[in-house]
Formats: C-alpha cells, structure tokens, sequence
C-alpha cells in the first residue's frame, strides 16, 4: 500500500467505523506501509496477535490489548472523532487502558494508540522521561518530518515495527545534536569558502545558536531570529 492511497482510504472510512469494526483492517494497512508483521500471516514473529488477554495491573479485571508484539508495542485503537479536543480525550483513554496491560505483557518499549485519523507513539523506556510522536493522515501522505523531530512519518512507522530502539529519548536527542552540529558546520564552511574570515564566522555562529536557545526558551519574543532568518533567504 501507498502513503497516498492509505491516507485517502482512511480519511474516507474513519469516520464511518468503529473500533471493533476497523482496528485490524487499519493495523494491517498500517502494517503493509512499512513492510510490518501482521498476525496469521506468514513470517508473522511469535507472540504477535490481536486482543491479547491480560489482567489489568492493580485490578481484579481482564482486558484485551488490540495488538500486542512483544519486546515492540501494545496496540489500541479508538473510534475517530470530529474534533481535535474530543481526539486527545480519546486517545488518553486508549494509553491510560494500555498502561494497565503494559505491566502483564512485559512492559514492552511502545505504545502505539490511534483514531484512525491520527497515531500517536509513545515511548515508556526504562530510565527516559516518555516521548510522543504525533502522526496525521498528512504526515504519512507526504512523508512529512514529524514536528520536534528530525524523523519522517514512516521512518517512525517502521521503528515502531522493526527498530523500536531507534525511538528511545535518548538515541533521539543524539541524533538531533549530531543532525544540528554538521548544519552548523556546512553553514560555517560556506561562510569561509566566500572569503569571509574563520575566527569571525566562528564568533558569528556562536552567536546564531546562542540567540536559537535564547528563542527556544522564550528569551527572543514573536520568533525574532527565525522572522530575521527568513527575510534573508
């Protein structure tokens, strides 16, 4: 399946299904996107399956998870909703009813919840503060880079089943650091390369990250740098 024929599949059929009626179809499809294990297909690893009982941490009572893989994630699906505030409701729902699987099958790194219109992963590794990433039927259609990350749609899709490592906090902040620096040094070498002087290109630049804390944290107002930035290109 194409990014372009699953978003326009499920912005049709999401909001004229439930849960019970779709969560498999939509896994599956979600599956097929990036080359994941489906249950009762060929190849499928073992322990994956839809509606893996268990007993809810801290209760007396048994649930269902939606999909279950272990050492990778634990699946819940919700039905769509037709606002933003109604989604994010909704889809707390479906982490809060994960947490309580998560202990009785293994506390598996992930856990992936969605609406069919959105997804959202989240990371529960050990000694990390929890991560989410948001995915819209138009990030996957246009492979978009997740806002906050430096990861695309379906590079995150395909951790989610054959890497989920790649999603810990920490790996994910070295990345950036690491993606961050070598676009300060082009930057830089360019700078030099027109004739401008090394020392001042590195007190220039400096200078440029400094203001680009100074704007993250709120010390720069109204975006200053990123305004001045823009205007120059």
């Amino acid at each position: 399946m194409q990014p372009q024929e699953f978003a326009a599949k499920w912005r049709a059929r999401a909001p004229t299904v439930t849960e019970e009626q779709a969560y498999q179809e939509h896994y599956a499809d979600v599956a097929r996107l990036v080359g994941g294990p489906v249950p009762g297909q060929a190849g499928a690893p073992h322990g994956l399956t839809f509606q893996a009982g268990v007993s809810k941490v801290g209760t007396t009572d048994f649930g269902k998870a939606d999909v279950y893989l272990p050492g990778h994630f634990i699946w819940e699906a919700k039905r769509a909703q037709k606002t933003a505030d109604a989604r994010a409701k909704k889809l707390g729902e479906a982490l809060a009813q994960a947490m309580l699987y998560a202990y009785d099958l293994g506390s598996p790194p992930l856990i992936v919840v969605t609406d069919f219109v959105e997804i959202r992963v989240h990371t529960l590794f050990n000694g990390t503060m929890p991560r989410t990433f948001r995915i819209t039927l138009d990030d996957i259609e246009h492979n978009q880079v997740l806002e906050g990350t430096s990861l695309r749609a379906l590079d995150v899709l395909r951790f989610v089943f054959h890497a989920p490592a790649e999603l810990d906090p920490r790996l994910t902040r070295e990345r950036m650091t690491t993606e961050a620096t070598g676009q300060v040094g082009a930057v830089a070498r360019a700078m030099v390369k027109r004739g401008h002087d090394r020392p001042a290109v590195a007190h220039f630049m400096l200078r440029v990250v400094f203001a680009m804390f100074a704007e993250d944290i709120g010390l720069l107002k109204d975006r200053l740098l990123t305004a001045v930035l823009e205007r120059s290109v």
